[in-house]
């Protein structure tokens, strides 16, 4: 049997339930209700929809995926801070992880897609005059130090970045998956500088 402090907690946490899976409504004419529908977001001020959100994907700081919802898409911006790790990750997920609102942001809705451009962008690289020794997985590299793989010159980043540049996985130019699923930790730990 349950005093009446149990019997009021009970009381108080049953309507609070109840009061959770009630969904909003509004009256008609007739007395039947019907679901409130939300307004839609105002639009984004980019071009389109950017690609869907994919749950596991590696996502940049200031990265702009979608997400459709009933009658309409939002787009979000995972965000710039060093939390944007976390953006891919489970829990975090835009609009439905318990964590979104920490590394992502609403931008708006769209529609359609975004256009693809007309012509690819070439970036145009330094002559270094020389290569530095060819990267090898025995050597300690530290912050400033160059070298070059595949006719390109790389020089370890400045910073807590820098201890990564001896870690296996950011050796500089490699990839792992592929299509949203690619994956470039070398880009965390080394810059480019030329040929």
């Amino acid at each position: 049997m349950m005093n009446y402090a149990a019997r009021a907690i009970y009381s108080l946490f049953t309507l609070a339930s109840i009061a959770t899976y009630v969904s909003p409504t509004t009256a008609n004419p007739m007395g039947a209700t019907t679901p409130t529908i939300p307004p839609i977001p105002p639009a984004w001020n980019g071009e389109g929809c950017p690609m869907a959100f994919t749950s596991g994907a590696m996502y940049g700081a200031g990265d702009t995926v979608s997400v459709a919802k009933p009658g309409y898409t939002l787009v979000y911006a995972c965000t710039t801070s060093a939390n944007y790790v976390f953006c891919g990750m489970s829990g975090f997920e835009p609009n439905a992880g318990l964590y979104a609102d920490i590394v992502w942001t609403i931008l708006g809705s769209c529609m359609g897609n975004i256009s693809p451009t007309s012509s690819p962008a070439f970036v145009s690289l330094a002559d270094i005059g020389g290569c530095p020794a060819e990267f090898s997985r025995r050597e300690d590299y530290e912050e400033g130090d160059r070298i070059s793989k595949d006719g390109l010159v790389y020089q370890c980043k400045l910073g807590p970045s820098s201890r990564h540049c001896s870690q296996d996985g950011f050796e500089p130019g490699t990839s792992f998956g592929s299509g949203i699923q690619r994956v470039e930790h070398w880009k965390e730990a080394w810059s480019i500088l030329g040929y």
